[in-house]
């Protein structure tokens, strides 16, 4: 599932670490454990920071042959995330992003809402929805998220967009 993939995660130690365990497999053929999401191989990039984004937007200074970039929604303000999320989808159309939201879905429903109406990224909330987006784009395709749209937007929503 994940030969020739190439992954920028933007995430804190403990979330890597589920992905870690998540996708680790035991090759019956060679009898041997096989760990997919290892950073110490040239397929995973684990950044725990939130200032090296600018290496995943830019194509030609930046990383190369990506096919894939995650990011951990805490890292980022809702504007600062949208803002990347335009930037990733104009300089880099072919790479798969996907954001993972560390909190309910009740402060995030404006952004959400932005993400799935401009096609951004795939919005997932837990490492399972993680592994089936990876099931997903290895057939080039990508979820369907129209029930995160939302017709009209309240001031709460706008309050925890601003605030987040």
């Amino acid at each position: 599932m994940l030969e020739n993939y190439r992954t920028v995660l933007y995430s804190d130690e403990p979330l890597y670490q589920k992905l870690y365990k998540i996708f680790t497999f035991i090759d019956n053929d060679y009898d041997e454990i096989v760990h997919f999401f290892d950073r110490n191989s040239n397929e995973v990039i684990h950044i725990d920071s939130k200032k090296y984004i600018n290496f995943s937007i830019n194509p030609l200074t930046g990383y190369r042959n990506l096919t894939h970039i995650i990011i951990q929604k805490s890292f980022y303000k809702s504007k600062d995330l949208v803002m990347i999320l335009r930037k990733l989808k104009t300089l880099r159309p072919e790479v798969f992003v996907l954001v993972y939201l560390d909190s309910s879905l009740e402060y995030f429903e404006k952004l959400c809402s932005i993400i799935a109406q401009e096609e951004l990224a795939t919005i997932a909330f837990d490492e399972d929805d993680i592994f089936a987006w990876y099931e997903m784009t290895s057939n080039n395709e990508v979820p369907v998220q129209d029930d995160y749209i939302i017709k009209k937007i309240n001031k709460r929503q706008n309050k925890f967009f601003d605030q987040y």
